[in-house]
Parts: C-alpha cells; sequence; structure tokens
C-alpha cells in the first residue's frame, strides 16, 4: 500500500505514541490496524512520512517501526515470517478477515532487536545544544537525539534504514563495484544542509551523524 502524499495526522494513533505506558508492539499494531502508514514492508514493517510548512520553515517528520515479532526461536516448524505470509493468504482469500488477522499477528511471540527510529526537523522546537534542530531518536520513551547536519528526503531515511537494518537485502541487491553505496553517497550529498544558525560551532564538535 502506497500513499505518495504527506501523512495526515492521526488521532487514534497518537493517542497511543504519546501514552506513556504503549510498548513498541502496541505501537506498532496501532499503526498497521489503522494502516497509518505511506508504505508497507515484505516483514510488514512500515514508514510514515509527514511535511508541514510553517512560515517559511519545514517540519518534518519521517518514522521506520520495525516488526516487533521474533526470528529467534530455532526450534519453531515455521519461523514468524513464514507464519504472517500464512495468515496473510488466509486474509487474501477471504478465510479470515482483518480482525481475526490481526489478532492472529498480535498472538505471534516478540523479540525486538529493532529500535523503533525517528528523524524530526522542528524550527518551533528547535533549542541549541538541547533540542536540534533536526535529530535521529533512537527506540522509545528515552530522550535520545542525535543532531544531524542534513535535511533528510523519504528517499534517503529509507535507504538509511535499509542499509542499516536490512543489510541481506541491501547487499542482494548490490553489485562488486558497489553501486548502491554511490548511489546512497550521491543522494547524501544532494541534501540540503542545516543553517549554521541552527547547527552551530559548539555542536558540530559533538557527537552528530553527518
Amino acid at each position: 500500500s502506497v500513499l505518495p502524499s504527506s501523512l495526515p495526522v492521526n488521532t487514534e494513533f497518537n493517542k497511543v505514541v504519546f501514552s506513556n505506558n504503549a510498548s513498541h508492539t502496541d505501537i506498532f499494531f496501532s499503526g498497521l490496524e489503522l494502516t497509518h502508514y505511506n508504505f508497507i514492508l515484505a516483514d510488514y514493517s512500515f514508514m510514515q512520512f509527514s511535511l508541514s510548512v510553517e512560515g517559511d520553515e519545514p517540519e518534518i517528520r519521517m518514522a521506520f517501526y520495525p516488526n516487533p515479532m521474533s526470528e529467534a526461536d530455532d526450534l519453531s516448524p515455521t519461523s514468524p515470517q513464514e507464519t504472517i505470509l500464512i495468515f496473510e493468504e488466509m486474509f487474501n482469500k477471504g478465510e479470515i478477515n482483518y480482525d481475526e488477522l490481526s489478532q492472529a499477528l498480535s498472538e505471534i511471540d516478540v523479540n525486538i532487536s529493532t529500535p523503533i527510529i525517528r528523524y524530526d526537523v522542528s524550527d518551533d522546537q528547535f533549542k541549541r545544544i538541547t533540542h536540534p534542530y533536526a535529530h535521529l531518536h533512537l527506540g522509545l520513551n528515552n530522550p535520545s537525539r542525535i543532531a544531524t547536519n542534513k535535511i533528510y528526503t523519504p528517499l534517503f531515511f529509507t535507504q538509511f534504514i535499509v542499509r542499516t537494518f536490512f543489510y541481506d537485502s541491501w547487499k542482494n541487491c548490490n553489485s562488486s563495484d558497489f553501486e548502491l553505496e554511490i548511489e546512497f553517497q550521491r543522494i547524501k550529498n544532494n541534501l540540503t544542509p542545516v543553517s549554521d544558525i541552527n547547527y552551530c560551532e559548539l555542536q558540530k564538535g559533538l557527537l552528530n551523524i553527518t
């Protein structure tokens, strides 16, 4: 499923996301059941891209919600990903409805190894050093903010996620000349830099993603 435009606010999803008690699994299944994503991957992980403009400044939010279902149980006759495909086929054949599909998926064991990744650009929330203008959040319910010196695009964010968390697939699509890395570098070099006003000399000297 692909939505080429900016993802609108979904109040039901936000209730879950901003709940202090929400887990990775709660948030993942909320987004999945509400179809609140721009596109969904083969393993049911999904991506969200939102853009708004306040005056001349963009407000950007991009997020990756990895599937929390475990692949760790080697004694299982089928892997969680194979189980997902079985239930998906049953749903496509009309043998189960969407609620039954969601329930079946929610009962698969979880073993979270990949964190939720969120990228934010916000002029309104910017505070020198303490709240970087452009930054990555890693995981859930923590104050992590890793500053970036570039304004990410959906394409670059997606490439970053795929190369980082789906490296086997990335490697299998690559060539001996590392064409994917060359393209990744080209797109990175064409990103808009964060201005010196929002990325000061002190920030540049800290641990950032550049």
